[in-house]
């Protein structure tokens, strides 16, 4: 009983939204958004009862999820670079410590949301840019997908495809000459199962350990879709001298009897390591 009253409460939820959504659709230049007071989250709202409504306990928690990923880093005072903003939630997050941060997110409305969330926020200290970042400087079809968090250079398995649209690419090391050219603090990397091209198109950062951290997504279902190695992001970290660590600081070694859908590995030079938690 309480199951079928849960999801007739999620139903007139719906409704009740997509009456709201036609008016606020009719307002020029209006946009709504839910604010998380505990972690701090300004968000646009998803006009569905999920993004109205707090995770459950027990349900997955999110990748990138800005307040669990300091555990093996510092980036107070220093340079940040958001591969992935989305809607900046890690970008403001980072915006509290670092010095600058480098915010750059190809998908045209999130990065509409990206540069509200400087403005509502007062960033002063955020650089955005409307960029993808992979491992060739041009343009390159884009996948709009109808989640905000599932955008990307290609297809996978998550999320329906709405529309195609052109965007600038660049690498990672052109970027660095261009724009900052100083050592990276923190670099944070979310491009749906696209992390791949990103490290392969920062060779010299890599090679030179001018980036002392790094916090990505790790996506094998989406490496096996598209037909690339499941470690392939993982042997160019390793192969240029980068430790590989678990959000909570112990070691990762990939298992490919238990391998995770999605999640968080953070990636540090040989010297100095994340100290693991004690046992």
């Amino acid at each position: 009983m309480s199951y079928l009253l849960h999801k007739l409460k999620r139903r007139l939820l719906n409704l009740a939204l997509a009456v709201i959504k036609r008016h606020v659709q009719g307002q020029p230049n209006l946009f709504v958004y839910t604010y998380d007071r505990e972690r701090d989250n300004l968000t646009p709202i998803t006009w569905k009862a999920r993004g109205v409504t707090n995770q459950v306990d027990g349900a997955a928690g999110e990748t990138s999820d800005a307040s669990g990923l300091g555990r093996c880093v510092d980036v107070e005072k220093k340079v940040v670079v958001d591969v992935g903003a989305s809607l900046g939630l890690t970008v403001a997050h980072f915006a509290k410590t670092a010095r600058v941060v480098y915010a750059l997110e190809p998908q045209v409305d999130n990065y509409a949301f990206l540069l509200d969330q400087i403005r509502i926020r007062a960033l002063d200290n955020v650089a955005p840019f409307n960029r993808a970042i992979s491992d060739f400087n041009g343009k390159a079809a884009f996948f709009n997908r109808e989640s905000h968090g599932v955008h990307s250079l290609g297809d996978h398995n998550k999320g329906k495809v709405l529309s195609h649209s052109e965007v600038k690419v660049i690498t990672l090391d052109d970027f660095w000459k261009q724009e900052i050219r100083e050592q990276i603090g923190l670099l944070k990397v979310d491009v749906e199962g696209f992390e791949t091209e990103v490290f392969r198109g920062a060779s010299h950062l890599l090679k030179n350990k001018l980036i002392d951290s790094i916090i990505f997504e790790f996506s094998p279902r989406i490496h096996t879709l598209r037909g690339i190695p499941i470690d392939a992001p993982l042997e160019i970290l390793l192969q240029h001298g980068y430790n590989l660590f678990r959000v909570d600081g112990a070691p990762f070694e990939l298992d490919l009897q238990h391998l995770p859908k999605v999640c968080d590995l953070i990636a540090l030079p040989a010297q100095p390591r994340c100290d693991a938690p004690a046992q």
